[in-house]
């Protein structure tokens, strides 16, 4: 009788797990054929209980939740990861070194109105140009007090230091509007966005900027990356992203033991930094859509041994 007990326990747990799977995939407009159905349905459970585990730890000052990379196979996330190190990167580290220090204790662009709004990158690992882009238009709106939209897809088709959907850096991205492009880069309503590398379409009638190089911060300075952030405005940085945590991340200050501080892959945006009750963080803008994060935020550890290498490579679009 306990045996019969049992598995009908068992049973009437995995219905109610796998109602809560398709709500879940209509919540996220995703939908699997019968072949990835179930290689889905295991990592729903999986990371399910990874949540629940992970969200009562006590200390632990951030959350996360089942969003829509919860069912995302390794393969699938790397190929979100779109910050590679090449050797004209190498190269470019040794070009100009902001050595100004200040001393607040926080600053956050978005309440002066020169930080655009969430965009997302979808399947495509072009995040070294969508933080390129927020880099630019912030410098911009801060200098002319207009906050553009630029294209991440002009660079993610025209700049072939990078590899397109296949990842680049940051730095590569505005090495190419200013050599190649006299400064200049196209708004995202003339050359909008898909995740794919396609033909380059650059037009320069339509272009905007004067931008003729970039700032680069000192290599693991946290303290000069704060400084550089609040006197020169939002930057573009680079981080190990690695973890499922950060995939997964919803809310609070995250710290993730698990997170390198010698290792990027994943280019974003810092737009500034803070405290609550001395706990000190980054303010990072994502390109992964307003509902991951913090309405597409993360708030990273700030001072805790270059958590997840933010200041590892750190550098600022310079108008003319």
């Amino acid at each position: 009788m306990f045996t019969i007990f049992l598995v009908l326990t068992n049973s009437l747990s995995l219905q109610e797990q796998e109602k809560s799977f398709i709500k879940w995939m209509r919540k996220t407009n995703q939908y699997f054929n019968k072949d990835d159905y179930h290689i889905r349905l295991g990592l729903f459970l999986a990371n399910s209980q990874l949540v629940e585990e992970s969200n009562h730890l006590s200390g632990r000052q951030f959350k996360i939740d089942m969003n829509r990379f919860a069912c995302y196979t390794p393969a699938e996330y790397k190929q979100l990861l779109g910050a590679k190190l090449n050797e004209r990167t190498q190269q470019v580290r040794s070009k100009i070194i902001v050595t100004r220090y200040l001393n607040s204790a926080s600053i956050d662009w978005r309440d002066r109105g020169v930080v655009g709004s969430i965009r997302d990158q979808g399947n495509c690992g072009s995040c070294w140009a969508f933080s390129a882009c927020q880099a630019m238009e912030s410098v911009y709106a801060i200098r002319y007090g207009e906050l553009p939209e630029f294209s991440p897809k002009n660079l993610v088709d025209c700049n072939t230091r990078g590899y397109g959907c296949d990842g680049s850096m940051p730095c590569t991205a505005i090495d190419w509007v200013t050599e190649m492009q006299n400064g200049k880069i196209m708004l995202e309503k003339d050359y909008p966005y898909v995740p794919v590398q396609s033909t380059c379409l650059f037009d320069e009638t339509k272009a905007k900027g004067t931008f003729n190089y970039y700032l680069i911060s000192n290599f693991d300075d946290e303290d000069q990356l704060a400084s550089n952030v609040e006197s020169h405005g939002p930057m573009s940085v680079c981080i190990d992203a690695s973890t499922t945590n950060f995939r997964l991340y919803s809310s609070g200050i995250f710290y993730d033991e698990t997170c390198r501080s010698d290792y990027i892959n994943h280019a974003v945006g810092c737009v500034g930094f803070g405290d609550v009750d001395g706990a000190e963080y980054w303010i990072l803008k994502n390109s992964w859509g307003a509902d991951w994060g913090e309405n597409g935020y993360i708030r990273l550890a700030r001072n805790k041994g270059n958590h997840c290498a933010i200041a590892y490579f750190a550098i600022a679009p310079i108008l003319n």
